[in-house]
């Protein structure tokens, strides 16, 4: 039993193929090659208060702008109103490297009234 011949369209899908798959390896390849080492850079921005049942919670934008990726991120939120301090803390699993999450964090008052500072604590590096 012999083999049909293949025809254009068949030659050229297998063509476009085999292009694609030795560009996305050869993307691979660099990426690795050039690739940095920093230390996992986190850069936390808290967004707008929103009214909840049990009080407000804040949106908090996690960046990490290094090359590792960071792993059980604490991040503690203190929001200082006349003397008082509230802290909230909330914990982030996983902020692959050059990527973001995104996390809430609770307060009983309302953080647009105070003065909110956020900031990450620790991580683990995998």
């Amino acid at each position: 039993m012999t083999m049909p011949e293949k025809n254009r369209l068949e030659w050229l899908v297998f063509a476009v193929s085999v292009v694609l798959i030795g560009a996305l390896a050869g993307y691979l390849i660099y990426a690795h090659v050039t690739g940095g080492q920093r230390p996992p850079s986190l850069r936390i921005e808290a967004g707008q208060p929103v009214s909840t049942a049990a009080g407000f919670a804040v949106p908090l934008d996690i960046r990490n702008e290094g090359d590792v990726t960071a792993e059980s991120v604490q991040i503690e939120a203190t929001l200082t109103m006349a003397g008082q301090v509230e802290r909230s803390r909330v914990e982030v699993a996983m902020v692959p490297h050059q990527s973001r999450r995104r996390a809430w964090v609770s307060f009983s008052a309302d953080p647009a009234r105070g003065q909110l500072k956020v900031r990450a604590i620790g991580y683990e590096e995998p």
